[in-house]
């Protein structure tokens, strides 16, 4: 009679062959805004987590036909083809006591428009490149993805004050992005 292989780690390839795991806290993320916004490695060194860069769309979307009570289900030619991007930055201010996270995404969206003067700019102008990498443990990257054509598409929240909070303020911002491109290592 066949035996079940009991839960052992030498009865798992992973932990036979000692496969690292993928670990959510190790990635890094690179942001170039565009010319004339200063503060991208400022930045960087801010980011606190990521979501969306790394999403793997699919095409959730599906139509759908009825043949007296059956449902046929088919792929539909609707796509989601841009890639909303969520970074929840830490803020700090530097010795001249500027918020000079807040700063530099406010110049960002103000290259899109400027709601103290109405200007508006060009597409080319306020777009930047944002590059994320997901690393083992070690450093080696295995998976790096760019996304061009970047801005700012959420408003700066709020940064109200709160008496019963002692945590260090942060923000979350969504970015859009045209398209990626993928490397994996």
């Amino acid at each position: 009679m066949a035996k079940q292989n009991l839960p052992h780690s030498r009865n798992s390839e992973a932990g036979a062959n000692m496969y690292e795991p993928v670990i959510p806290s190790q990635f890094m993320v690179y942001l170039v805004p565009p010319t004339g916004v200063s503060g991208n490695t400022i930045l960087t060194q801010h980011v606190q987590n990521i979501t969306g860069l790394f999403l793997e769309p699919s095409g959730e979307n599906t139509v759908t036909q009825t043949y007296q009570m059956a449902t046929r289900t088919y792929d539909s030619n609707e796509k989601t083809t841009t890639y909303d991007i969520g970074i929840t930055f830490s803020m700090n201010l530097n010795d001249a006591n500027q918020n000079y996270v807040y700063n530099t995404i406010r110049a960002w969206q103000r290259k899109r428009w400027n709601p103290l003067t109405g200007e508006r700019g060009l597409k080319k102008d306020y777009t930047g490149t944002l590059t994320g990498e997901k690393y083992r443990r070690d450093g080696a990257i295995f998976w790096r993805r760019t996304a061009y054509q970047v801005f700012p598409k959420s408003n700066i929240p709020d940064l109200a004050g709160d008496y019963s909070s002692h945590e260090p303020q942060s923000i979350e911002i969504t970015f859009v992005a045209d398209y990626v491109t993928d490397e994996t290592i």
